[in-house]
């Protein structure tokens, strides 16, 4: 039996009861009746079942109201319906695929014009805009902005409202004209994927896609009162309700699920209609035998569309997860994501507080745009000091993230040991994802804000506010206030970016925000960052550099971090959806987590970047306060005034100004760990925590850093006496020495050894051994502390370039000088033998190389970088931050015999070697002999034939991979070591 819904407006149209959970409401407007509804009630009322039931109270407007009411058998037939035709147009595309796929592919790709074409016969209403989203938003705000000109007002406008007759697109936004026929890839993916996974497989991922549409009413459904099963084998079967399995999603109300089945129905139908179109007419179904090169053409993913890396790196997971295959549930994923960035701010932070060069780069950063003018030189250095505070507040933040997220870990490695232990976990593993859900949600919201105050006032937006600083006293303020009106709805078709931004400070903010509930928001995350995303490639590839600059390196760090913490949120509410569970949710408030203990301290609420009138709880003695202020920016503004050091590093005046610089920042991060250390005594945070952060805070105090900075100075002073040891041999001044034999009138080496320049082909594998034996300047033994032969990789000229200027020689002058494009690093990555693709799946600004099958260091692990912003150009300075000064490859030379037991490194010990020998004129080996005696005697060093040396680092973090070990750099290493060798041995040769 079916029962259609619809308003009474007299008693007596009110029909006899239908059922217990049915009643008729009086409904008024403006005071005044205006009809009798027919309202349901739901099984259960909370928020896990309200996502997949109407709100009886919500069904007083007509829009979130049930057009019809079905009985069981009804029920069951509408489901049984959907899913029989879905396995019947499955194996039709798959095998047109397969017969087929060469001439689909083909046709497909032949014009935009004849792609719409195909499109328009499947379906001529396919919705045309890719951004249906922005484009109802502005038609909503217009129909607004129109009543209240004329008066007129019409009941029950809401953003659903104007989409009820858009119910393609907003059961499938990603199906529409504009993606579709502006990227063949796109529809070619869609297909590829939706034929080779099932539909149970993509249920989670086509149920997420409704949060919003079923939110804001956009959707008519019909009502029974049982559940779909959603997963295994009696997918799209109907099931009795019951309150387990709903609230844990493995069976959906009806009204919610018939959703999900019809979206899917529609898709293999639309599919199957473009297929026809494609294979129809000559040439069309004739084939014969099969044909493998849509499966190979499509195997591996959406790639990126520009000239240089699209061989090589893959698209936007954002922009591109519909037409990519289902995401599946990964807890590693999810550490991997975190790790990530955590081991990026951690770099970032060691940085700040070893690297003189680097921090003063940064002040000059944060700086840039309106801060630079409007504030004074005081309020600068205040600003700078709790930025600097603020990138340390960060890293803990994440710290806390991956702590929530090792213990989701843990119970999920418990339940994957034995699956039987899954009911006993269960609720265990339910407060796990809620809580993380919870903690992300808490930083987002305080980075959104954060974003809110910071980006008007960056290079590429403050042209359009109008800013006046209002600092009072000892309190420091800025008003900002947009230059011109536009709504926000508007915005997104004049200046993209700045909608972005915008919005992901605010994802609710609109002029017009009153006519909508706040508990619905105008815009999703998913939403915001697949526009960025499509917005950067397509400036990118139209060469719009100055709209892709003023998303500058600060803001890109901030966006990055919350995509990243955004994709770990969305990745848990796709299969958890319970996560949002509120009970859960206020049972973390007693979690034990270090992220928890933070934040219900109050110690995150404490940053001084805030809006007016933001109160912050626990908040610090005003006088304390300006005193702990004061002082940073005093020692910020003496090591700034510290001249840096310029020229040669062989000198001692070099020496003495880099001694200088770096002591004043050291005294600049005591002053920090000072001001950390009174921050948490004052909110009685616990010892073990406060020991942990002021070990985060000390890397300049590190007794192993200082240990290497000496040896660095030692090794610099020795350097310059045997420079000066070698101008002396050259005029003649040496007395110590007393030549004799060829050099006293034998026939001259230049008789016996002609100069040859010998080539050195990068590409070619090189024996080591052929140059280890009798090599007076044998580096390495083969292998080190028992670590096995590295893997050897050929590749290209250019790509050995890069990978060589990564680590270059300890001399400033051999530090990279040239810039290298993003692009080109991914195709050296993706060199045959190296075999590392790069893919968009790591969170925020990470990408993450993952060797492929035929890769040397396939199944060894993933290495992750994070994309240079604006410009994808990774600068010299930048380089060696990325590389050698996160790494803190310090080569450290020991000569006569191997000492690794006194080589203490930081982290590791690696084979990466970058050595010349001191003694750069090469000497007959009788002569050599009395010169390095000499040597020994006279400087206490002597230089043996077994030069050993090892390369001590940090790891690299973010740089390496999330655990701070990466198959490639040893490899790498070698490479480089043969190099040298080969170089020197040649001009041994030549002289």
């Amino acid at each position: 039996m079916v029962v259609e819904f619809q308003d009474c407006f007299s008693i007596e149209e009110v029909p006899n009861s239908i059922g217990l959970e049915h009643e008729y409401a009086r409904i008024t407007n403006d005071g005044k009746f205006y009809c009798y509804r027919n309202l349901v009630q739901p099984p259960c009322e909370c928020l896990q079942c309200l996502q997949q039931f109407r709100k009886a109270s919500d069904q007083s407007v007509k829009l979130y109201a049930y057009s019809a009411a079905l009985s069981y058998d009804e029920a069951e037939k509408m489901a049984t319906g959907l899913l029989q035709s879905m396995p019947e147009n499955i194996l039709y595309l798959r095998h047109q695929c397969s017969v087929n796929g060469d001439l689909i592919l083909k046709r497909w790709k032949k014009s935009s014009k004849k792609r719409s074409s195909y499109l328009l016969a499947a379906d001529p209403d396919l919705y045309p805009h890719q951004w249906g989203d922005a484009h109802f938003l502005r038609d909503y705000v217009k129909k607004i902005q129109e009543e209240e000109a004329s008066g007129e007002y019409t009941a029950d406008l809401t953003q659903g409202s104007v989409r009820l007759a858009f119910r393609n697109a907003c059961l499938l936004p990603h199906l529409n004209r504009e993606a579709l026929e502006t990227n063949p890839a796109k529809f070619l993916s869609l297909l590829y994927n939706r034929i080779h996974y099932t539909p149970d497989q993509w249920a989670a991922y086509d149920n997420f896609l409704l949060v919003k549409p079923w939110q804001i009413g956009a959707l008519k459904t019909v009502y029974n009162s049982n559940c779909v099963m959603i997963y295994g084998k009696h997918y799209g079967r109907l099931t009795r309700w019951n309150e387990k399995d709903s609230h844990a999603w493995r069976i959906i109300g009806f009204p919610r699920a018939i959703l999900v089945l019809e979206a899917q129905e529609k898709l293999l139908s639309f599919l199957r209609g473009v297929v026809e179109t494609l294979v129809s007419g000559p040439s069309g179904n004739e084939a014969i035998g099969t044909s493998d090169a849509f499966t190979k053409s499509l195997a591996i993913g959406l790639r990126l569309s520009n000239e240089t890396s699209g061989a090589a790196e893959f698209a936007s997971t954002y922009l591109n997860q519909p037409y990519c295959p289902p995401p599946i549930w990964d807890v590693n994923s999810l550490m991997s994501i975190a790790q990530s960035r955590m081991n990026l701010h951690s770099d970032h932070l060691w940085l700040l507080q070893t690297d003189p060069a680097y921090i003063r780069r940064y002040v000059n950063i944060i700086l840039a745009g309106e801060w630079d003018e409007i504030l004074t030189k005081r309020q600068k250095d205040d600003f700078s000091a709790s930025q600097i505070y603020r990138d340390a507040v960060t890293f803990w933040s994440w710290v806390g993230i991956v702590e929530e997220v090792k213990l989701l870990q843990k119970l999920h490695s418990k339940i994957a040991e034995d699956v039987r232990m899954y009911p006993q976990f269960e609720e265990a593993y339910s407060r796990a994802l809620a809580s993380i859900g919870a903690i992300l949600e808490t930083h987002i919201n305080r980075r959104a804000k954060q974003i809110d105050i910071i980006f008007p006032t960056r290079p590429g937006f403050r042209h359009k506010y109008k800013f006046v600083n209002i600092s009072q006293g000892r309190t420091s303020g800025v008003w900002k206030e947009r230059k011109e009106f536009q709504p926000y709805a508007e915005l997104f078709f004049a200046d993209r970016l700045h909608w972005c931004l915008s919005l992901l400070a605010n994802p609710s903010l609109d002029p017009m925000e009153g006519h909508i509930s706040k508990y619905f928001p105008w815009h999703n995350y998913t939403m915001i960052f697949a526009a960025l995303d499509e917005h950067l490639g397509q400036c990118r590839k139209s060469g719009r550099k100055d709209d892709i600059a003023r998303l500058d390196e600060v803001l890109y760090s901030e966006v990055s971090d919350i995509s990243a913490m955004h994709e770990i949120l969305s990745r848990i509410r796709l299969y958890y959806p319970s996560s949002t569970n509120f009970e859960h949710r206020e049972n973390t408030k007693d979690g034990t987590s270090k992220g928890w203990r933070y934040i219900n301290k109050h110690f995150f609420a404490q940053d001084p970047l805030r809006s007016l009138g933001d109160e912050i709880p626990q908040s610090e003695d005003g006088k304390q306060k300006y005193a702990a202020e004061n002082h940073l920016r005093k020692l910020l503004n003496e090591f700034l005034a510290v001249p840096r050091p310029t020229g040669s590093r062989m000198r001692q005046t070099w020496l003495e100004e880099d001694t200088s610089q770096r002591a004043a920042l050291s005294r600049l991060w005591a002053g920090m760990r000072a001001r950390h250390l009174q921050t948490l005594k004052r909110l009685s945070i616990d010892q073990k925590d406060i020991d942990t952060d002021l070990q985060d805070l000390s890397a300049d105090s590190d007794p192993n850093y200082i240990e290497i900075l000496e040896r660095e100075r030692e090794d610099i002073l020795e350097r310059i006496r045997v420079s000066q040891m070698e101008r002396e041999i050259k005029l003649g001044t040496f007395a110590e020495l007393s030549f004799g034999g060829w050099w006293a009138g034998e026939a001259s080496p230049k008789d016996e050894l002609p100069k040859t320049k010998t080539k050195v082909k990068t590409r070619a594998e090189v024996d080591q051994q052929e140059f280890l034996e009798d090599s007076p300047h044998a580096l390495l033994p083969q292998e080190i502390g028992g670590q096995q032969q590295a893997i050897q990789a050929s590749m290209s000229k250019s790509s050995f370039g890069i990978f060589r200027s990564m680590f270059p020689g300890r001399d400033s002058e051999e530090a990279p000088q040239k810039s290298i494009k993003w692009d080109t690093f991914v195709l050296a990555m993706a060199e045959p033998d190296v075999g590392f693709v790069a893919r968009h799946s790591a969170g925020g600004s990470a990408v993450q190389f993952e060797p492929n099958e035929h890769s040397k260091w396939a199944g060894m692990g993933k290495i992750v970088f994070h994309k240079p912003h604006p410009v994808p150009v990774i600068d010299p300075v930048m380089l060696l931050s990325m590389v050698l000064l996160s790494l803190l490859l310090v080569a450290v030379l020991f000569y006569l015999g191997t000492r690794p037991g006194n080589a203490r490194s930081i982290g590791a010990t690696i084979e990466a070697v970058n050595w010349k020998p001191l003694v750069k004129l090469v000497f007959p080996p009788p002569i050599e002999k009395k010169i390095k005696t000499v040597l020994a005697e006279k400087y206490g060093h002597p230089v043996g034939p077994n030069h050993q040396a090892i390369a001590h680092q940090r790891p690299l973090k973010s740089g390496v991979t999330p655990l701070g070990q990466g198959p490639f750099l040893g490899a790498l290493a070698k490479k480089e070591n043969e190099a040298l060798i080969r170089y020197q041995r040649t001009r041994f040769e030549g002289h």
